[in-house]
């Protein structure tokens, strides 16, 4: 019998052993090849498992550390030891031979899994899972002027993308022209890129019973970055003419709710949200009448596979992957980002025409169900690592 490809994946941030949707997503990994997970955990993670090499599932095995520095430059140093020498003790004093090495960013998790594959021979696979050019720009509140730090950490960490990417044996993007504002088109055409979108458990969605509670529907963070104050702008200049429609904002807002809180003026059909855990964010998405991702930058937006999968009407701005997804017109429609009175007129369309919002909502539905299901990302995932091994 052939031995099963080995992966081990670098995680670049905390790991709940009772997150459902990731556990999925290693499921249906671990079902073609044997997964090794090594990521620092969270607290709960942590009692559980005792830092200890914990096994999952069937060949799926997490490594889990642990460590807290306030400062973010120690905090970086010891991520990269870390995820470096734990790496090199499971190869070699482990004897888990893994063949592929996969780091679900391209920054400081992407360089070590370059230096990982060096030292034991395995093959590279960086994700880009941001729209980075753009996200630099935005990630930031609304109004703040970028300091000289903020600056130097914007020149440093592109430098790290492109150095990472440029010596990766595999790159995986959200969409094809993710990469087109940080290399050269004759550079890209060297690049091992594959473009697909990314894990979303869309089964949670599909089978659930839906219902309209007459609420337009926004969850992400951060807020600026997603376009709220957007959104609030547009709702506010129609919410007149549709008094039984409610706003709901769901989601982080690291950058403080003030700011947005103003731009509401009061309108007490606008509701702002607390963060959720993933399973009670569900019902808001099957409940909602219409869905509305307003960033000003995305490479993908799993909202979107989550809202036609939970067959809503959808209403995008049209940035980065977003028209990957969003077939303007069949499955959802797109507008200018920042274009806000745009963006009340499509709202006003979808909530005056029913038979068209209603159509809009079947093909996203059938759309999600044939292009982006679990196996369909299993199935893509599965030719790029059978693509490098064929190159071992």
């Amino acid at each position: 019998m052939q031995k099963k490809t080995e992966i081990l994946f670098l995680g670049s941030g905390p790991y709940a052993l009772d997150r459902r949707e990731e556990n999925d997503k290693f499921k249906y990994f671990s079902e073609d090849y044997s997964c090794i997970f090594l990521t620092p955990v969270n607290p709960p993670t942590k009692k559980l498992t005792g830092l200890k090499e914990t096994k999952v599932k069937k060949n799926f095995t997490l490594f889990p550390f642990s460590f807290y520095f306030k400062a973010s430059f120690r905090r970086n140093i010891l991520s990269i030891y870390n995820l470096i020498f734990k790496a090199l003790f499971i190869y070699f004093i482990k004897n888990r031979k893994f063949n592929v090495v996969i780091s679900r960013t391209p920054l400081l998790a992407g360089l070590c899994a370059l230096i990982i594959a060096k030292l034991t021979g395995a093959k590279s696979v960086v994700e880009v899972n941001g729209d980075f050019a753009a996200a630099f720009k935005y990630d930031r509140s609304a109004n703040v002027e970028v300091g000289f730090m903020e600056k130097i950490k914007d020149k440093v960490s592109k430098y790290l993308l492109t150095f990472v990417l440029r010596r990766a044996d595999g790159i995986k993007l959200l969409y094809s022209k993710q990469l087109n504002s940080l290399f050269s088109k004759a550079e890209i055409l060297k690049l091992p890129i594959v473009s697909f979108p990314d894990f979303v458990p869309i089964k949670y969605f599909l089978t659930q019973e839906k219902k309209d509670d007459k609420y337009i529907l926004l969850i992400g963070f951060p807020w600026y970055l997603k376009g709220v104050d957007i959104l609030i702008k547009a709702f506010n200049s129609i919410s007149d003419d549709f008094p039984d429609y409610r706003l709901k904002i769901i989601g982080w807002c690291p950058e403080g709710r003030g700011y947005f809180e103003n731009l509401a003026k009061g309108n007490n059909l606008i509701h702002f949200c607390d963060p959720l855990a993933y399973k009670n964010i569900i019902p808001f998405f099957l409940n909602c009448s219409l869905y509305v991702l307003a960033s000003r930058t995305e490479a993908m937006g799993r909202v979107l596979l989550e809202a036609m999968a939970s067959r809503k009407p959808i209403i995008a701005s049209r940035v980065g992957g977003v028209p990957a997804v969003i077939i303007d017109g069949y499955n959802g429609l797109l507008f200018e980002s920042e274009n806000t009175d745009e963006l009340a007129e499509k709202i006003r369309l979808l909530l005056t025409e029913k038979e068209y919002s209603e159509q809009l909502a079947r093909n996203g539905y059938k759309f999600v169900k044939e292009k982006f299901s679990e196996n369909a990302y299993i199935d893509n995932y599965r030719h790029l690592i059978d693509n490098l091994n064929n190159t071992m």
